[in-house]
């Protein structure tokens, strides 16, 4: 499956061009889940993505964007969003939009692949590296990938008063990757649409 990324141009005639993507956030989810500071209560939510793309060139450089909505976060609990948004946590008001930049991957087995890149939270941004599963669409003109990755939040400058959640906690992402097409424009140049 992972053949979908590491040789991209299969079967077209696009050598010179990359491949380019873009986030469905209608079919992406971002879930997270921790327990309480004393680990007696879970707590689980989601967010959502607000937008996403990226780019796989031949030589297997890859670069890519995704945006996830601070403020959509979800736990379920009225009171613990009102937290999870608030200065003392997220600070959606001021940070509101949380970033993961990706700046390459490597093809790890036929259905998965290592993903580097930077996770920005609150104004932080520090390196992360993540292993995803890749389903293909039947069609071929997209891929789901699929992560689960293990985030501390103090490398974030997050702390959690109150017991509201676990210094640790994990992410699990499902993203929705379509495939862009290039189309020849009038002046010569390959442009790309969805």
């Amino acid at each position: 499956m992972t053949d979908l990324f590491t040789n991209p141009h299969r079967g077209d005639d696009r050598e010179a061009a990359a491949d380019e993507w873009i986030v469905d956030p209608e079919r992406s989810i971002v879930r997270f889940r921790s327990t309480s500071m004393w680990g007696l209560v879970k707590v689980a939510g989601t967010f959502s993505v607000l937008r996403g793309d990226g780019s796989l060139d031949r030589d297997g450089t890859a670069t890519g964007r995704l945006e996830i909505e601070t403020w959509s976060v979800d736990t379920g609990n009225q009171k613990r969003d009102k937290h999870l948004r608030s200065p003392s946590f997220l600070n959606a008001l001021t940070y509101p939009v949380i970033t993961f930049a990706v700046c390459g991957m490597t093809s790890d087995e036929r259905d998965r692949v290592r993903v580097r890149g930077a996770l920005t939270v609150v104004g932080y941004t520090r390196p992360l590296e993540l292993t995803a599963t890749v389903e293909e669409a039947a069609d071929g003109t997209g891929a789901t990938l699929s992560t689960s990755v293990e985030v501390h939040q103090s490398m974030w400058g997050i702390d959690s008063p109150m017991g509201v959640v676990n210094k640790t906690t994990w992410v699990d992402a499902e993203i929705r990757l379509v495939r862009s097409a290039p189309v020849a424009s009038s002046h010569g140049v390959t442009e790309w649409r969805r």
